[in-house]
């Protein structure tokens, strides 16, 4: 469905203050990270979440999918890691869905309108109604170092 060609400024910031000065990374959240869904465009400033406009929904609840650092993502090739399993969200039962998603983005948090943006990539446009599902496919959303 997307390939992420890279990470956030803030993420890219994250890494290189880890490896090569004495800011050790702390992960906010222990176990997962969040992909979410935008029918806008994420921009990158330090990750912020400009740009980010997820479902919002009046009868039923839209909310960002946890992939556990444990098992939900699978380094494929040495600069690439992908989803180990698919990503399904819930079945669209609101009117509220954003009319086209055409972002898959990466979150530190849970919570939507929160966090910080890890990663966000372009994805074909999709329209959702009411009675469909957004699935991503195993090993079709990937995070790749260049």
């Amino acid at each position: 469905m997307a390939t992420i060609v890279g990470f956030t400024d803030r993420m890219e910031d994250l890494i290189l203050k880890h490896f090569f000065t004495d800011t050790a990374y702390s992960r906010p959240n222990a176990t997962n990270l969040y992909v979410g869904l935008s029918s806008s465009t994420p921009t990158e400033e330090l990750g912020t979440l400009n740009g980010v406009t997820e479902p919002t929904f009046a009868v039923s609840a839209y909310a960002r999918k946890a992939v556990s650092f444990a098992t939900g993502w699978t380094v494929s090739l040495s600069t690439q890691v992908v989803n180990a399993a698919d990503i399904e969200f819930d079945v669209c039962a609101g009117s509220n869905y954003p009319a086209n998603i055409t972002y898959i983005v990466i979150f530190d948090d849970s919570l939507a309108n929160a966090g910080k943006v890890i990663a966000a990539a372009a994805c074909t446009p999709t329209s959702v109604a009411v009675g469909q599902q957004v699935k991503i496919l195993a090993g079709t959303l990937k995070l790749t170092l260049t």
